[in-house]
């Protein structure tokens, strides 16, 4: 009875020795194969990527449409610009008026040769400014010549004929010819008419010929 017991505990760890060389062996095997196949199978090629690289995007000025109307800067105001001022001069006693119409109402009277700021001009009207009256003047009576200048304006010279004195005519004197009928050269001369020339002849009218008519 204890040899077959004997025989039965040594037969059980035999089969059991067995059972765990098996598992041990088949592991192994496991292990080997894995081995082998991470050994004999390529590995994969890789192929390097190429990242494109993209151009970064110009930054654009913000336009005025991009800013804010707060952020805006209020658009600049031009002052108008005042009409330039000229110096002008009445040459007659003006009316000032209202507007530049004879309708006008009358501000002021002008007087002849008073100096006005002219500035606009509306037609054949200029808007004056004399002392503290300011309206409408017609431009006839408006001259950019002062009135001194005017009047001191040397006029053409006129010429005048040299004065010749002459003297009477002596009677007593003896004639140097016959006289003449029909010219009046000398006094003795006899016109058309059979009357002598006396002082209607050259000689007796001074300023013009001097006939020679006496010794």
């Amino acid at each position: 009875m204890i040899a077959t017991a004997l025989e039965r505990n040594m037969a059980r760890r035999t089969w059991v020795g067995w059972a765990v060389a098996g598992v041990m062996f088949l592991g192994w095997l496991g292990t080997n194969d894995k081995d082998n196949a991470s050994t004999s199978a390529p590995k994969p090629a890789v192929t390097p990527t190429l990242r494109q690289m993209s151009p970064k995007p110009q930054m654009q000025p913000p336009t005025a449409l991009d800013i804010p109307a707060s952020q805006q800067p209020p658009p600049s105001v031009t002052a108008p610009h005042a009409p330039a001022l000229e110096r002008l001069y009445t040459t007659a006693n003006v009316r000032v008026r209202s507007r530049p119409s004879v309708s006008g109402s009358i501000i002021a009277t002008v007087p002849s040769g008073s100096g006005v700021e002219a500035s606009t001009a509306q037609g054949e009207w200029r808007r004056v400014k004399f002392r503290t009256y300011e309206g409408w003047v017609s431009g006839e009576f408006l001259s950019s010549t002062p009135p001194i200048a005017r009047e001191s304006r040397p006029g053409p010279a006129t010429p005048i004929a040299p004065l010749v004195r002459q003297s009477t005519p002596s009677r007593s004197g003896e004639a140097m010819r016959d006289p003449y009928v029909g010219t009046c050269d000398c006094p003795y001369d006899m016109m058309s008419n059979g009357r002598r020339c006396g002082n209607r002849s050259a000689y007796s009218k001074p300023g013009g010929r001097s006939p020679q008519c006496y010794f």
